[in-house]
Order: C-alpha cells, then sequence, then structure tokens
C-alpha cells in the first residue's frame, strides 16, 4: 500500500526472500516428476483419473513413486489430489480454481 514509486520491486523482493526459505523451494526433486508436471499441463484439461498420472510417471520411469509425486505437487498447490476415499484417489485436479468454482 505504499506510495513510493518503486513498490512494485520491494514487493516482488519481500516474496522472492520469504519464498527462498521455504523448504520445498530447496528440496531436490526427480527431473522425471518435473516432466510427469510438465506433461500433465499440456492436457489443459481440468483433472485426469490417477491411472492417466500413473500412465505417464510409468513414461518417465517414476511409476512407483506416483503418489509422493502427487503429494508434493498437492503440497506446492500446482494440483489437487486428496486421498481420503478411492473415488477421490482416483482424481487429480490439474486446475485448481476449476475445483474451487465447482465447490
Amino acid at each position: 500500500m505504499s506510495p513510493a514509486a518503486n513498490r512494485a520491486a520491494d514487493l516482488r523482493a519481500a516474496v522472492e526472500k520469504a519464498a527462498s526459505k521455504l523448504e520445498a523451494v530447496s528440496q531436490k526433486i526427480s527431473l522425471r516428476w518435473l516432466k510427469v508436471l510438465d506433461d500433465l499441463m499440456k492436457l489443459n484439461c481440468a483433472h485426469v483419473p490417477f491411472a492417466e498420472v500413473q500412465e505417464l510417471a510409468t513414461k518417465y520411469h517414476a511409476g512407483d513413486q506416483t503418489d509422493e509425486l502427487l503429494e508434493f505437487f498437492h503440497e506446492l498447490g500446482m494440483l489437487v489430489h486428496l486421498r481420503a476415499t478411492d473415488i477421490l484417489h482416483d482424481k487429480v485436479v490439474l486446475n485448481p480454481q476449476w475445483l474451487l468454482d465447482k465447490l
């Protein structure tokens, strides 16, 4: 809310400083996981079945890590994957805003 001319730059610097301290930012992750996420985002749809994510993960030799990679990207807010029931586990929401709109 500052009237200073450089307020956007100051805000950006403050966000970068705070974000750099987050554990997820410094955590090393597999390039395979990033490739799975990249392919998922290219699908340009709101949600996909878990089996489709499993198939992509297997393609990049990360099929045995599908639940772990979904949990990681869920915690970052990049997608939504709930596991409380089998029905929820079967859906991976690629567009969290779509889910909010549906709720």
